[in-house]
């Protein structure tokens, strides 16, 4: 006995919606592969450069990043949106440039604690990091911690500073050889001495000396409040010999470390030195 009601897949209702179908995946392929670049690659690239420094998202508290596995532990700013990526090739490689120019990435922690403790103890992962080579900024931080973590002895200044130098003599190795195009690395410090003790600190900085043509600048200082300045000027000045020893070294350059908690302007600073 045949049903009151049509059937929804019957080869009549198929054949009648076939060219609405056909007419949406048009409009789609369309849109996803356009047969003309966008009006945008048009102008200038100084004005292209101006708009992407405006479009792109800025944030001054940073994200964790959305792997383990690229070498760094956070970046200051996210990504240009998927949307625009996907518009053509060249929109999404200069809009890479742009971030580049204008995001801080943030490298695993320069501490004496065990290497059970790191996720990248000898910044392997980050030598093999896409990333690296496009960098312009990074930020570090240099712990110079009085406990051992795992095992909780007491470390005197000489040990913590020894096992520091270790890991920043690789971390420099690695940025000489891989990060080609940095232009500044702001430096966070944490120390746990305090009054009375004799503490190398520049000892670490000194470490950096092959890093040519980069700017250093000062993060935050967290010390004891007692010791705090005595560090943050033994730190300054650490920074402003290591950054004075590469004046001749590059172009542009002023000599002067910076006290920044964010490179915001950093992108806009690069341009008119290579203008």
């Amino acid at each position: 006995m045949p049903s009151k009601f049509k059937n929804p897949f019957s080869l009549s209702l198929v054949h009648r919606q076939k060219p609405r179908v056909r007419s949406q995946i048009n409009r789609i392929s369309t849109i996803v592969l356009p047969s003309e670049p966008p009006p945008l690659l048009a102008l200038p690239r100084e004005i292209r450069d101006m708009i992407y420094a405006y479009i792109l998202p800025r944030k001054r508290q940073s994200s964790i990043l959305p792997t383990p596995h690229t070498g760094f532990t956070s970046v200051s700013a996210p990504s240009p949106p998927l949307y625009l990526q996907l518009t053509c090739r060249q929109l999404r490689d200069e809009l890479m440039d742009a971030f580049y120019l204008i995001a801080v990435f943030e490298v695993g922690n320069l501490n004496s604690h065990s290497r059970r403790w790191r996720n990248d103890p000898d910044y392997e992962i980050l030598a093999a990091s896409p990333h690296l080579a496009r960098i312009r900024h990074i930020r570090v931080r240099i712990s110079l911690d009085r406990m051992s973590f795992l095992t909780f002895n007491e470390l005197s200044p000489e040990q913590s500073v020894k096992k520091v130098c270790q890991k920043a003599e690789k971390l420099a190795s690695v940025l000489k050889n891989g990060a080609k195009h940095l232009r500044s690395v702001t430096v966070d410090w944490w120390d746990d001495f305090g009054y009375k003790e004799d503490v190398d600190r520049r000892t670490v900085l000194e470490q950096f000396r092959s890093l040519d043509g980069v700017r250093w600048k000062v993060g935050k200082i967290y010390a004891l409040k007692r010791v705090k300045k005595d560090v943050e000027c033994e730190v300054k000045k650490g920074l402003q010999e290591l950054d004075e020893g590469m004046l001749d070294e590059r172009e542009g350059a002023s000599g002067r470390i910076e006290s920044t908690n964010e490179a915001d302007d950093v992108g806009i600073r690069d341009k008119k030195e290579q203008s």
